[in-house]
């Protein structure tokens, strides 16, 4: 037992000096469970929300397996129909100056009919002098 006593002083200190450590250890300790327990309801909706992603998930996989095929049909049409765009729009460049052109005309038809009918108002009382004397030749004629 002497050989024990002499370790035991050393020793004893050093438990003094763990258990104030573990003293000051404990609140935290205790600042971390409570911790613990408010994180505890947002894991398990974590959690709860991973499995409607994974449920989601496997509702939408039948979905893009029916939808791949169509994209491989449809992709190649699109292909198809690019060019097709493109030449319209070509072609709707060249109808343009056309349009532009039939603009212009239809204005200056306008226009003219607007310097005609006052001239035609004119014309019509000399139709109506000329209609009788037209009476008159016309029998001479036959």
């Amino acid at each position: 037992m002497e050989v024990f006593e002499p370790r035991m002083e050393v020793i004893e200190p050093s438990t003094l000096e763990f258990e104030c450590h573990m003293e000051e250890i404990e609140p935290s300790t205790v600042v971390i469970e409570s911790s613990m327990e408010e994180i505890k309801p947002s894991m398990e909706e974590i959690e709860i929300s991973k499995e409607e992603i994974e449920t989601s998930m496997e509702q939408i996989e039948p979905c893009m397996k029916l939808i791949e095929p169509r994209m491989e049909v449809i992709e190649p049409r699109m292909e198809g129909i690019e060019p097709s765009t493109e030449e319209v729009e070509l072609s709707m460049e060249e109808v343009e100056p056309s349009t532009e052109l039939y603009e212009s005309s239809m204005e200056a038809i306008k226009h003219s009919t607007e310097v005609i009918k006052p001239s035609m108002e004119d014309i019509e009382p000399s139709t109506v002098e000329i209609k009788p004397s037209m009476e008159v030749i016309v029998p001479s004629w036959r």
